[in-house]
């Protein structure tokens, strides 16, 4: 189970709940896996973060909710998306999103700025940081 792809402490307890297992031989298991070193939610919250900015770019709300969805606890979440995307960092791969986003369309409009804004926001870039790349790549103002 843990060869095809890297999991979760929580993906993996899941898994084994779902196959059958009692829960106190699931907690053994999670326990000697951990021990043994082939469970460690940080390199795997690392590496899957890494996987992710790699194909698409994506804001600290989004990455932060899929890591949570994972399993991943609350603060090692927090902790993990700060550190591969630093404060001031979130512009450069909101950025990243809009020049993709924009060699798709001819023309330059307030509504296609509205439009980006909200690609933005559903990638899950913070409110401020969406309203300043897009007025800095398009000139266009989003209340």
């Amino acid at each position: 189970m843990i060869a095809r792809r890297a999991l979760s402490r929580a993906e993996i307890a899941t898994r084994l709940l779902r196959q059958g297992y009692e829960r106190p031989a699931v907690d053994d298991a999670l326990a000697r896996l951990e021990s043994m070193g082939y469970i460690d939610d940080r390199s795997f919250g690392l590496e899957w973060l890494s996987v992710i900015l790699d194909r698409r770019p994506c804001g600290p709300l989004l990455l932060r909710r899929e890591l949570l969805r994972k399993g991943i606890e609350s603060d090692l979440a927090v902790s993990l998306v700060s550190e591969v995307m630093p404060p001031g960092e979130e512009s450069k791969w909101a950025e990243r999103a809009c020049n993709a986003w924009l060699k798709r369309r001819k023309v330059l409009s307030q509504k296609a700025a509205y439009r980006l804004a909200a690609h933005l926001a559903q990638r899950g870039f913070e409110e401020e940081t969406v309203k300043s790349v897009v007025f800095r790549l398009t000139q266009f103002e989003i209340e």
